[in-house]
């Protein structure tokens, strides 16, 4: 009855007016809801107007059982959407989290107990482990602290129209099962070596290529095969997401703001100047199994302006770099799947002519790298960068970002076999990436994601 009244009204009512029955209870009703719906002054409530739609001529007044449809959709409406999205993203967020963070406190009091394990693992051996219940209470409410702060951002963002909606964390839920189930599996085998104290357990096929530096050729979080394997990467997102308690995915996807911001500025900018609109480059580097390709994909195909970017995907692990291959080619956008390629090459030296891409994405390189390699890298990317071209780079927070992360970062090159992190953390990189480039990369901003810290650094314009 009030959705006839509402359309029977809309004419010649307010949009309070419109949806008021004649009962009391009912109005009273309909007031309560309403109300976060319209201004909060109770007098300005009259005073906002729908478009309004002519009524024929034939009919002076609205008679029973007529319906006019809007001209554009209610405030009302608009709401109950954006209500709907947030309700979405915050239970996802909040399942995908907890179930990540229950995990890993599962199994970090699994390794810590030594039960159902070999006799190879000695309590000095996981020490680093805490078994204080107390601590860990502690470190839960501290992780709820930053997920809240990590899910406002990124609510901002979407809201901001930034970027869209992430199919994460609802992408692949029934996956959860069977990747938990490996993950335990292969954990028994993480913890040998860890235990034995091997670094280099990687297939024997990859000790005499040259391609692959001595640094790459390590078990890097102490996990089977390192980065040279198939197995190793159908389960690195997992992995990944354990450490960082289901918060991984979300913390790469900071670094989708500045770069897409950027590409817009970027095609705007070229429109306003009557260019040739040439098709706008990204280089993504390391691309990994693909997890941040997925999201930045979705966005780019979604937004007219950015159809026409290419992303170009560069990996030294071939097993990766097929994973991420695979899983492109796995969606049914063909926009997505064309303007997306993969390159097997190692980053100290790209295989790309001088000045290729507008922007250079990577995520979570450097603390794995040795300092000149570190500035290897830098030198290539300045190479291959367009004047004016960003570089959107993340990995871990610094020694001085958090000070209450301080005890954790020292924590985690022991824990998790990270030879280049107490380096990586202790460097200031505006002084590493002005030195590498010969003053050619200007720092421009950073921002600080829970682990992350995101850096946009811009190539001089000669």
């Amino acid at each position: 009855m009030w959705v006839r009244v509402w359309y029977r009204n809309i004419g010649d009512r307010s949009l309070y007016g419109t949806c008021r029955p004649q009962c009391p209870i009912q109005r009273a009703l309909v007031r309560r809801a309403l109300a976060p719906l319209l201004c909060s002054q109770p007098q300005a409530r009259r005073t906002l107007q729908l478009p309004r739609k002519p009524i024929p001529e034939s009919k002076s007044r609205s008679q029973p059982g007529d319906f006019y449809p809007l001209a554009s959709p209610p405030a009302a409406w608009r709401a109950l959407g954006g209500g709907v999205n947030l309700l979405r993203y915050a239970t996802g967020t909040a399942a995908r989290s907890t179930f990540f963070l229950l995990f890993r406190l599962a199994m970090l009091q699994l390794v810590a107990s030594g039960r159902g394990w070999s006799s190879v693992l000695q309590s000095r051996e996981v020490a680093t482990f805490s078994r204080d219940w107390r601590a860990q209470l502690e470190f839960v409410q501290f992780f709820l602290r930053e997920l809240t702060k990590l899910s406002q951002k990124e609510w901002s963002h979407i809201q901001a129209g930034t970027y869209m909606m992430p199919r994460v964390p609802s992408r692949h839920p029934l996956e959860l099962l069977p990747r938990s189930v490996d993950f335990l599996q292969n954990l028994q085998d993480s913890m040998k070596l860890r235990a034995s104290g091997i670094t280099d357990a990687v297939p024997e096929t990859f000790h005499e290529d040259p391609l692959y530096p001595a640094y790459y050729k390590q078990n890097f979080h102490y996990q089977t095969d390192g980065y040279l394997s198939a197995a190793s990467a159908e389960r690195y997102d997992f992995q990944v997401e354990v450490l960082f308690g289901g918060l991984a995915d979300m913390m790469r996807r900071q670094t989708l703001g500045p770069l897409l911001l950027f590409l817009r500025e970027r095609v705007r900018s070229q429109r306003e100047l009557n260019e040739r609109a040439l098709p706008l480059t990204v280089l993504n580097v390391p691309c990994g199994p693909g997890g941040f390709l997925m999201d930045l994909l979705d966005n780019l195909t979604a937004d007219e302006e950015l159809q026409d970017v290419c992303v170009t995907n560069l990996d030294l692990s071939p097993f990766y770099l097929q994973r991420a291959q695979a899983r492109v080619q796995e969606l049914t956008s063909s926009t997505a799947t064309k303007h997306a390629s993969f390159v097997h090459a190692n980053a100290e030296s790209l295989p790309f002519p001088n000045e290729s891409f507008d922007a250079i994405v990577s995520i979570y390189l450097f603390h794995e790298l040795p300092n000149e390699a570190r500035r290897r890298v830098i030198a290539e990317w300045t190479r291959t960068l367009r004047p004016g071209g960003r570089i959107v780079f993340a990995d871990s927070l610094q020694k001085g970002d958090n000070p209450a992360m301080e005890a954790a970062l020292d924590r985690f090159r022991v824990n998790y076999h990270e030879p280049y992190y107490q380096s990586f953390i202790e460097t200031d990189l505006r002084r590493l990436f002005s030195e590498a480039s010969d003053q050619q990369l200007v720092w421009r901003e950073q921002d600080i994601h829970f682990l992350t810290k995101v850096c946009v650094f811009e190539k001089r314009v000669i």
